[in-house]
């Protein structure tokens, strides 16, 4: 009897820890289940805030790309402002146009030219048709003579100091009376001398211009002044122009040839202070073949 109520016992007690076993399986699974969606519903946040993260950190790129590429625009704009600025305060190279200017004369007299070509074998100068007339009208009439074209070594520019003159024979090679401008061939070339530029830009009334020739026979002279007024085939400046200037450069600020000097406004007669009869102008006017009466006098040249 005992055996039996203690065989039930023990199936009794079997079946009650099943039932527990059970009972906490079930509730394991549930929080299995609950954690699960739990976790589920925390990565779907944490995936949603990441990509709208990202999303920032992308349009926060773009824009430091944007601000990245506006500055380096700006800075390129200051930089070619400053370039501007600094090009227009900058003085002209006396150097350099000086080594484009020389004296151009004959027995008849005497006048200024400038260097515009220079090759390997040959140097051309351009000047005032007036100062080498004599010399075109004596070589029509079949008596063949060439120019003088010369500058000074050193700082000398004193016509008197012959011995620092270095002199080229130089062939009129195209002129023309009208526009008084004449173009010369020199057949040979020289390291000190250079060629000059001629400007592509017209110039703007207002504007300073430089003025270098033979004044009054001092070579490589320069003269400082504006622009004027512009008139037809002519510039109008208040830089010092006289005898001896014609067909010297008139230059813009870059240094580059931009007329011809031609004429002066107004002479009257006196004495020197060695009591010669001089002539002086009434006016620190003179007037210079513009840049486009050049081009077209060169335009066609084969040189």
């Amino acid at each position: 009897m005992i055996k039996k109520i203690l065989k039930v016992l023990g199936i009794v007690t079997l079946v009650f820890c099943l039932m527990i076993i059970t009972i906490r399986l079930n509730s394991l699974e549930n929080n299995i289940k609950d954690s699960t969606s739990v976790l589920q519903e925390e990565i779907s946040v944490l995936s949603e805030q990441s990509n709208e993260a990202f999303q920032n950190d992308l349009l926060l790129l773009t824009k430091l790309q944007d601000l990245t590429r506006d500055s380096t625009q700006i800075a390129d704009i200051i930089k070619e402002q400053i370039a501007i600025i600094h090009e227009e305060i900058k003085e002209v190279n006396y150097e350099k146009i000086l080594k484009g200017d020389v004296l151009v004369t004959s027995l008849f007299g005497s006048g200024a030219g400038t260097v515009v070509r220079k090759t390997d074998k040959e140097m051309y100068v351009l000047t005032c048709y007036h100062v080498v007339a004599e010399i075109v009208e004596l070589n029509n009439a079949g008596i063949k003579i060439d120019a003088i074209v010369g500058y000074t070594l050193g700082d000398s520019g004193d016509m008197e100091s012959l011995s620092h003159l270095v002199s080229f024979s130089a062939q009129v090679m195209k002129y023309d009376e009208d526009i008084d401008l004449a173009l010369l061939k020199i057949n040979m070339i020289d390291s000190n001398l250079e060629e000059i530029k001629i400007a592509e830009q017209e110039p703007k009334k207002g504007s300073e211009v430089y003025s270098v020739g033979t004044p009054l026979g001092l070579m490589r002279t320069v003269s400082k002044g504006i622009l004027a007024n512009k008139i037809v085939g002519f510039y109008l400046t208040d830089s010092t122009t006289t005898f001896g200037n014609s067909g010297g450069g008139l230059y813009n600020k870059k240094g580059e040839l931009i007329g011809v000097p031609s004429n002066v406004m107004g002479y009257a007669g006196g004495l020197n202070k060695d009591g010669k009869e001089t002539f002086v102008p009434e006016s620190s006017l003179g007037l210079s073949r513009n840049l486009s009466t050049i081009k077209a006098f060169l335009e066609g040249v084969i040189y």
